[in-house]
């Protein structure tokens, strides 16, 4: 049986407002359980940096979600590169904050 254009409509917007509102949910739980705020200077495994926006990303199918942190490079003295190159930094990587 194939199904009419006006049901197809309706489960098309019944798909939609799911995945908006797990969408939804999944980014205003990573918001409430991060530490970390833009400014605040981390430290993973291998680099240091100096945190210029915090990135969010979502899996609506598993319901999961996973944080990083697109990053100021600095030098263990605090000093950024002289190329001030940014990187990434993920969240489950972190070490430690070393100032906010």
């Amino acid at each position: 049986m194939r199904l009419s254009e006006e049901a197809i409509e309706k489960l098309d917007e019944i798909h939609s407002a799911y995945v908006e509102s797990t969408k939804e949910i999944l980014v205003n739980e990573a918001r409430k359980n991060n530490p970390y705020k833009v400014g605040d200077v981390i430290e993973d495994h291998y680099q240091i940096g100096k945190i210029k926006s915090v990135l969010i990303n979502t899996n609506i199918d598993r319901r999961t979600c996973s944080i990083s942190y697109k990053c100021e490079r600095l030098t263990k003295k605090l000093k950024p590169f002289k190329n001030s190159e940014d990187t990434i930094v993920y969240g489950g990587n972190v070490e430690r904050q070393i100032t906010n």
